[in-house]
């Protein structure tokens, strides 16, 4: 079963959910709490959806069975809290996280877990009747990393590896 992590606010902020913008804010984040139980059960995922505490104080919230909901401590962000699960999470490789802040992004890749941008992934909620999970065979979760380093310094940097292997 595909596990998520999601940046909460980052998501909600995407504006690419299906979620009319004349609602208050914490009425827009329970309709994003509803799309997302409702994704979690359609697409077989468990979902962490992490919010910090400093932007809104939290009604409670009860957990589901695939949707898990985790506010941050009021000195902490809610990146620090996806950082620390992403880093304790036993087989990141299942893992999928959600967020569009590059720090997190690279603390997932780092550690093995997909990664996709909040604006994606809501692209793909809000079409997730003609989209594939990101589990499936076409995984949109795993995009490879986009560098603007030439063949040149490629190669440059490749002939140093390999005089180091000389040496030994």
């Amino acid at each position: 079963m595909k596990q998520l992590i999601i940046d909460g606010y980052n998501l909600l902020l995407s504006n690419k959910l299906d979620i009319p913008a004349h609602l208050p804010f914490d009425a827009r984040r329970e309709t994003m709490i509803r799309i997302l139980q409702q994704y979690a059960s359609t697409h077989r995922s468990n979902i962490t959806l992490v919010f910090d505490t400093s932007q809104r104080h939290p009604k409670h919230y009860s957990d589901s069975s695939n949707l898990k909901i985790r506010f941050s401590a009021p000195s902490q962000e809610a990146d620090d809290v996806i950082r620390k699960l992403i880093r304790k999470h036993r087989k990141p490789s299942e893992l999928t996280v959600v967020s569009s802040d590059r720090e997190i992004r690279f603390t997932a890749r780092d550690h093995g877990a997909a990664s996709l941008s909040s604006h994606d992934f809501a692209t793909i909620i809000s079409n997730s009747h003609s989209t594939p999970a990101p589990n499936d065979h076409t995984d949109l979760s795993r995009q490879k990393f986009e560098s603007d380093i030439g063949e040149d310094e490629v190669s440059y940097w490749k002939s140093l590896f390999d005089e180091d292997n000389d040496d030994e």
